[in-house]
């Protein structure tokens, strides 16, 4: 049903993401919220290079990063739920409402990759 290269790109996913989200907790405190969460990014470029079929591996990443940062459990799965819908519904609306092109060859393509980022970063 799944190669192993299927697994072997999950894993290197919710790693990278767990990582990148890891040292951004490291570089908060109780009064910052960063602005740009890079890890989303990762999670984004994830979804729309390999396909939507990877999204676990969005939120294991989430949710292993939440966890080590010392959040209650509850919490790291809420979080990380987010953090997967939000990439989901960026990688649905950029599909969906436009003839977008992932190679972002155009300047049609960057704006609607703006416009489908802040709209799902209100999740």
């Amino acid at each position: 049903m799944f190669k192993r290269s299927y697994f072997l790109r999950m894993l290197g996913i919710a790693l990278i993401y767990a990582c990148l989200a890891s040292i951004l907790h490291r570089h908060e405190n109780g009064y910052v919220i960063l602005t740009i969460w890079l890890a989303n990014g990762v999670a984004l470029a994830s979804l729309l290079i390999y396909g939507k079929k990877y999204w676990p591996a969005i939120f294991i990443g989430a949710l292993t990063a939440d966890i080590l940062s010392s959040t209650s459990v509850a919490a790291s799965v809420a979080i990380a739920t987010g953090s997967t819908l939000e990439a989901l519904i960026c990688v649905w609306l950029l599909s969906r409402f436009s003839d977008f092109d992932r190679k972002l060859t155009r300047l049609y393509d960057f704006s609607w990759l703006l416009v489908a980022v802040a709209a799902s970063a209100c999740i």
